[in-house]
């Protein structure tokens, strides 16, 4: 019967680490990086889980040294490989220690329990150095062969991708560089199990449309994309075609962040529950037409599949009166340039989840009304669940929440047994509290975590009647 290396004791692994370890030294002694210089002792460690074992029974203070524990990937399905550090690490090496960082990456993406790779570079100093390494690095990453899908993130702001249609078998692609639309066209084409996708870009190489791509993804569900600001008006109605998608996300690009502060703080009055009926007296709003196109077509599909739509920018009246007839929606996240149009989503027959993006208060009569419908509601500070069972819950920074908005609102919500709220807030809103009280409502001080937490009923109770 033939002896397999498997079969072989400790103690004679122990003798080939230790030869391995004097040949790397003599070999390479110059390298200063020991991923470098004890490459062949990292390949070894990376074969099997057993190998990995062994390494660390010889020398585990080697073995920490050296950080085979991150290495060693069966185990691990997720992996990141940082390309800042693969720079300075290279910036000073030779060819060969440079082939034998290509030899330890390609042994770690050929894990067959990988499920999520992510590309991450953050220093343009070292990617415009190494620029080819990090084609070849990529080149690598394609070689492999998933039998399983699995997720790529590509974070490389700055840099072009060419040929990302050479990935196979992505399930998820989160893509934050320059690309080609022909290419991720022809990516979404060999990629058909493809259900997530975010295109972290505004605008492409080829000067390309993002609808492109709407034949190829018969599969998508979930679809995030930043808005192209020189869109025309229909550039994205043709999204609305994919027939599978659950969850849609739209960003402003980061240029007009600025400009979103700057129109936040504009409708301060309006977020203090001053809004102004003269709609056509804010000058800074403007109204995106191709997504106002792309909603409009979303709601006119016989069947629609929508379950999650989030905005990052404010919308206004019309706009929202046609997300209100997706009927089939659970959550919505956005700004309202009106905060009284809210009021449409009263009667909406799927609602769970609406988040709005200002700062206008969430203590009215129309929120009350979607809470009793079970519908979580929020803004930038505070956060609202009232649940089947009677339990009302705000999370919070603002004492002053219910003193400010309609405390009456909410002294009516239908079924109303407890009211769970922050210590600060049974301190500073005591008399507001009391109207709770005096309709037999309990009163609980709001743990973070759960539910459970002091019932205070009884000590506003006894100091009323110390006053």
């Amino acid at each position: 019967m033939k002896t397999q290396i498997t079969d072989i004791n400790h103690f004679a692994f122990f003798r080939i680490l230790d030869i391995l370890k004097e040949n790397c030294e003599t070999q390479h002694g110059d390298e200063t990086e020991d991923i470098i210089k004890y490459a062949d002792i990292l390949n070894f460690a990376t074969a099997s889980f057993k190998f990995t074992r062994i390494v660390r029974d010889w020398d585990k203070n080697f073995y920490t040294r050296l950080a085979i524990h991150k290495l060693y990937v069966a185990p691990r399905r997720n992996i990141t490989i940082s390309l800042d550090a693969m720079y300075k690490t290279l910036n000073a090496e030779t060819e060969e220690g440079r082939k034998h960082l290509v030899n330890i990456i390609t042994s770690v993406v050929s894990n067959p329990s990988l499920r999520r790779l992510k590309l991450n570079n953050l220093d343009a100093f070292f990617y415009k150095e190494h620029s080819s390494f990090a084609d070849e690095i990529l080149k690598i990453l394609q070689i492999k062969c998933n039998s399983k899908p699995i997720e790529l993130i590509l974070n490389i702001p700055g840099r072009e991708i060419r040929n990302l249609h050479g990935f196979r078998n992505i399930s998820k692609l989160i893509l934050t560089a320059s690309i080609e639309i022909s290419d991720l066209e022809k990516f979404c084409l060999y990629n058909p199990k493809l259900s997530t996708l975010e295109v972290n870009q505004s605008h492409f190489s080829d000067h390309g449309k993002l609808a492109q791509i709407v034949p190829h993804c018969s599969n998508l569900k979930n679809f995030k994309f930043i808005l192209d600001d020189n869109a025309r008006d229909n550039d994205y109605v043709r999204l609305s075609r994919l027939n599978r998608l659950q969850k849609l996300k739209i960003l402003l690009p980061e240029k007009n962040e600025n400009y979103m502060e700057i129109d936040i703080e504009s409708h301060e009055e309006e977020d203090m529950g001053m809004y102004s009926e003269e709609i056509g007296a804010v000058s800074t709003y403007t109204r995106s037409i191709p997504i106002f196109q792309l909603l409009k077509a979303l709601h006119e599909k016989e069947k629609s599949t929508l379950r999650e739509l989030c905005l990052g920018f404010d919308i206004d009246d019309e706009m929202v009166q046609i997300i209100s007839k997706l009927n089939e929606l659970r959550g919505l996240e956005c700004g309202f340039y009106d905060p009284k149009s809210v009021r449409h989503f009263v009667q909406h027959p799927n609602l769970k989840r609406l988040s709005t993006l200002n700062k206008a208060s969430i203590v009215t009569d129309d929120y009350a009304a979607l809470l009793e419908k079970q519908c979580t509601v929020s803004n930038l500070d505070t956060k609202i669940i009232f649940n089947a069972k009677g339990n009302l819950s705000i999370f919070t920074e603002k004492v002053d929440i219910l003193r400010l908005g309609n405390c009456e609102s909410f002294l009516k919500l239908k079924n109303l047994k407890k009211i769970y709220v922050p210590d600060k807030m049974i301190k500073y809103e005591e008399s507001t509290l009391d109207r709770f009280l005096a309709l037999g409502v309990e009163l609980w001080n709001l743990n973070p975590d759960s539910y459970s937490g002091q019932d205070y009923s009884t000590l506003l109770n006894d100091s009323d009647e110390n006053t």
